[in-house]
């Protein structure tokens, strides 16, 4: 199979749906979904996932599901693309469990191009940025049959908590949030990667440092998209040039 099959999707990369609810401001207003593919009744899907750096969400990992089904035996392999915006001042990972398997899934933001606010409470917040993050799942971690997948939105970094309610209410809502917003979240069945490394990128920053001799060195990073599980290593990286 060389095309993408789209199997389903919450949200709209392209337009705002009414399928996602905002709950940026008080993410407990609305609780961490179960979204049941096909199910004949109006589902809500909350737009902003918080992680456990989140005051108002708590200060706890928030684990949204969605279950589906599926009719015949799995396909090679699947894809979980998430389109998402960043208008919280910090974020992380996305841990991305699959019938109780996990990987991680890493957001690498840029600033967004349109003009459109796709979120109200994005026209207080200093930071608009967006992407489409991908995930490769092997298709022997589904199942013929009912399947799960799990988000949550981790942070890991040093928190400052804060145990009193009312001070978290006189907290800067738009300098405190910790988390993502969903644009979209879709599944598509696609043919299987070739080797174990999807990708691999080595992605330059603004940050540098002086060595011993005084000579500034780049900070880097290495992002590297897996088409299956990786055994324990070591990487070796060498540029030419």
């Amino acid at each position: 199979m060389s095309a993408e099959r789209l199997l389903w999707a919450i949200g709209d990369p392209d337009a705002t749906s009414a399928e996602l609810v905002d709950n940026y401001r008080e993410p407990r207003q609305v609780a961490p979904p179960v979204w049941r593919v096909g199910a004949a009744e109006a589902q809500r899907w909350p737009v902003f996932h918080p992680s456990e750096a989140d005051p108002a969400g708590g200060y706890r990992r928030q684990p949204y599901m969605i279950i589906f089904e599926l009719g015949d035996a799995p396909e090679a392999a699947y894809l979980l693309r998430l389109h998402y915006l960043i208008i919280a001042p910090r974020y992380g990972y996305v841990a991305v469990t699959v019938n109780g398997v996990t990987g991680r899934l890493y957001l690498r933001p840029a600033p967004a191009l349109g003009t459109e606010i796709r979120v109200p409470a994005a026209l207080h917040t200093s930071l608009y940025a967006d992407g489409v993050a991908e995930l490769a799942i092997p298709g022997g971690l589904l199942q013929q049959g009912e399947n799960c997948i799990a988000l949550v939105a981790c942070d890991e970094e040093p928190v400052t908590q804060f145990d009193n309610p009312e001070k978290i209410a006189r907290l800067d809502r738009m300098a405190t949030g910790a988390g993502f917003v969903y644009r979209a979240l879709q599944l598509w069945a696609t043919a299987a990667g070739d080797g174990t490394l999807r990708r691999v990128d080595v992605v330059p920053t603004v940050l540098y440092r002086a060595d011993k001799a005084g000579a500034l060195w780049e900070t880097c990073y290495l992002h590297a998209e897996l088409n299956g599980p990786l055994p324990a290593g070591r990487w070796q990286l060498a540029l030419a040039g």
